[in-house]
């Protein structure tokens, strides 16, 4: 050929086609080292060594602008990078020349249906604009029409050219694009498995596809599904630990078998992995990894049926299928262990003594076990509440606690009452297999718990009432023996010596001997009266004398006692005449005043005021004996009723045995009245007791 005449933008002409080649020739290098496959490489070098050899021919057609005759060279040069792709292209299959054939003719085809009646169209459109004066406005029409409909009837088209030139390859390809959908509705893991190998197999029109799955136990890969044999190739196992399966974990890809002599990273693979690839002439291997990242199965390709080589088409399509194969087959075997667990858990469920129901967020009951249907006697009753003979909801109802599939922890629930019997209740969260959450109960019997619980209760009660009452027996004999020791020993002194010296003393002195012994005497009488109240207090056993009286005749009946216990303090009596009659023991009553003020009198400085009042409230009437003493702390005043109590923290502490007071309370319960104290350190206290008035009285004093 000729030289080219360069002009003056040739320069930049020239930079522009050899930037863009210099780009293209670095891209494929880069592509060249980042592949894994031998044969990709060798590919890619045949294609690198072209560009090269093209760059420096089209350096002798930019030499002769420059004074130096060496044209031509970007000819020759063109025709070596076309023989060395045409080389790549027939030895290492980097095109698949009955594919572009085939889908050359369908482009054709295509456009030769869709070309002719467009053509006839826009011809009898151009006519009638010609010779009608409204003929562009149908040309318009037509236009507008053809480019909304022109791709819907193109893509039909091509559909049916494609499926006629491609027949079986073509159903098995659309087979494959609807696998997801074909797949996620089986629950049979066998028949996912085999759906899958045998459409992969007819896509690739390979001899043979095995499906290797590890082991439970040892992990080692092991064929689970053949598209042809199985039975002939069950033994084909890959070790967990083998160089091959770490390879492919760690790139990812797809393997061909040829490629394992070349990688560098393969040459420690087992002989016997190497010669068992050779036997089945597995040509490609596929790893199928789950979600996270771990090879959950291998795909295993054998020799075309045509003896050809896979094609890097073919391969894509192995790459684009096999992540969706992987998710398919692990959403399988994740249904199919759910289903098992479920069926085992129902078996676990059945072998139990407690009572277990299965209940779904709309309160049906879903399962219940042998011993809750035995228990609750299982009719027709599908609502939980109804099974458990409730007449509604449960107000505790932990379904509905737990709304639509939000999961929650197990958590206990407390008791129920179910017919007659006492059941201790749990709930768990239970994932069923379509991802919906149900709720576990368990009823655990505890009625017989109960009752021993009661009975260890009842028997703690008991021991400790035994100990308390031997307790309050040795506290009892120790604070008798050591009240009565004192006066005894006083009687006992006084009657020695008046008998030894009764013939030296005078009258006066006999007389104040004898007073005191008299005392002493009365201090063992009231003692002992004491005693012997509270036991017919706490016995039952003591009766009492009722009548109508005024409070002012109790007063007086007593009076001689009060006069006595108070005569070292002002006793006063506020009480007014126009109180009813109640209807009491007159003696008991006027006890409980003299001891009242005894202790009044005991706990408050002498020469101090000791008052007597009494007022009516609704249908009682409330007597108070008020002090001005010391007064009484907060804690001893709780306790002021009880048994032997005495304040410690007082120069009287050790005066009686703490019998007065709760002689007192027995005294006033035993009228059906109530009895208090009330106090503040420094200020005294205030002892009040209530006795009530009956109807009769209550309403002769409304009448008044």
């Amino acid at each position: 050929g000729y030289a080219p005449v360069f002009g003056p933008v040739w320069p930049l002409w020239i930079l522009l086609i050899y930037a863009v080649t210099v780009l293209t020739l670095v891209n494929f290098i880069r592509a060249r080292r980042s592949s894994a496959y031998a044969e990709h490489r060798n590919r890619l070098g045949y294609i690198i060594v072209g560009i090269a050899i093209s760059l420096v021919g089209g350096v002798f057609d930019a030499l002769p602008p420059l004074g130096l005759p060496l044209y031509p060279g970007a000819i020759p040069a063109t025709i070596v990078f076309c023989i060395l792709t045409t080389i790549a292209i027939m030895k290492y299959n980097l095109l698949d020349i009955n594919f572009v054939l085939r889908r050359t003719a369908a482009y054709v085809l295509t456009s030769a249906i869709m070309a002719a009646p467009v053509i006839a169209l826009f011809f009898l459109a151009t006519r009638a604009a010609v010779k009608s004066p409204g003929g562009p406005w149908l040309y318009i029409v037509l236009i507008i029409v053809l480019a909304l409909s022109v791709p819907t009837l193109w893509g039909m088209v091509q559909r049916r050219v494609d499926k006629w030139f491609y027949r079986q390859r073509y159903d098995y390809l659309k087979a494959l694009e609807a696998f997801s959908g074909q797949t996620q509705s089986l629950s049979d893991f066998t028949r996912v498995g085999r759906t899958t190998v045998g459409m992969v197999a007819g896509a690739l029109h390979a001899s043979n596809v095995y499906l290797l799955q590890p082991l439970a136990k040892s992990g080692d890969f092991q064929v689970t599904f053949a598209a042809v044999d199985l039975a002939g190739n069950s033994g084909i196992v890959i070790k967990a630990g083998s160089p091959l399966l770490r390879w492919l974990e760690k790139s990812g890809g797809i393997l061909r078998r040829q490629d394992i002599s070349v990688i560098p990273q393969l040459q420690n693979v087992v002989w016997e992995e190497a010669e068992l690839l050779e036997k089945v002439r597995a040509e490609l291997i596929a790893p199928l990894k789950s979600r996270g990242g771990k090879i959950s199965g291998l795909l295993l390709v054998g020799q075309k049926l045509s003896e050809q080589p896979y094609s890097v088409e073919d391969t894509q399509l192995v790459a684009t299928i096999r992540h969706q194969i992987a998710v398919t087959l692990e959403n399988t075997r994740l249904y199919r262990d759910i289903l098992e667990a479920r069926e085992n858990l129902e078996t676990w469920l059945n072998s139990m003594s407690d009572c277990v129901m299965i209940v779904d967020t709309g309160q049906t009951v879903q399962f219940v076990n042998q011993a809750a249907a035995t228990s609750f006697g299982m009719g027709d009753e599908k609502t939980c509440w109804k099974v458990l003979g409730k007449e509604a909801r449960c107000p505790d109802c932990p379904v509905e606690a737990t709304p639509g599939n939000q999961r929650t922890s197990p958590r206990h629930i407390g008791t129920r009452k179910i017919g007659e019997l006492e059941y201790e209740v749990a709930t768990a969260p239970l994932l069923n297999p379509d991802g919906s959450v149900s709720i576990i109960e368990v009823f655990r019997d505890i009625t017989e718990r109960k009752r021993l619980e009661e009975q260890i209760i009842q028997a703690k009660v008991k021991i400790e009432t035994l100990r308390q009452s031997e307790q309050m027996k040795t506290d009892l004999l120790s604070m008798v023996s050591h009240e009565l020791r004192t006066p005894l020993a006083v009687i006992k002194g006084y009657i020695s010596t008046f008998l030894r010296h009764s013939g030296e003393w005078g009258e006066g002195e006999r007389r104040d001997f004898l007073l005191d012994i008299d005392q002493e005497t009365d201090y063992l009488t009231k003692l002992v009266g004491n005693l012997l109240d509270m036991s017919r207090l706490e016995s039952g056993a003591m009766k009492l004398e009722k009548d109508w009286y005024h409070l002012s005749e109790i007063l007086e009946g007593a009076e001689s006692a009060l006069e006595a216990v108070t005569r070292h303090h002002r006793l006063e009596v506020r009480v007014t005449a126009d109180l009813p009659p109640i209807f009491v023991d007159r003696i008991r009553i006027g006890q409980v005043l003299v001891n009242l003020c005894e202790n009044a009198a005991k706990y408050s400085p002498p020469v101090s005021r000791i008052t007597i009042g009494a007022e009516l409230s609704s249908d009682s009437v409330i007597v108070n004996v008020a002090d001005e003493g010391k007064g009484i702390s907060p804690p001893d005043l709780e306790r002021v009723f009880d048994r032997f109590f005495r304040v410690e923290d007082n120069h009287h502490a050790n005066a009686g045995i703490g019998l007065g007071l709760s002689i007192c309370r027995g005294i006033v319960e035993a009228h059906y009245g109530e009895i208090w104290a009330e106090s503040e350190l420094g200020k005294g206290s205030r002892f009040s007791f209530s006795l009530p008035i009956s109807e009769k009285e209550s309403s002769r004093l409304r009448l008044r």
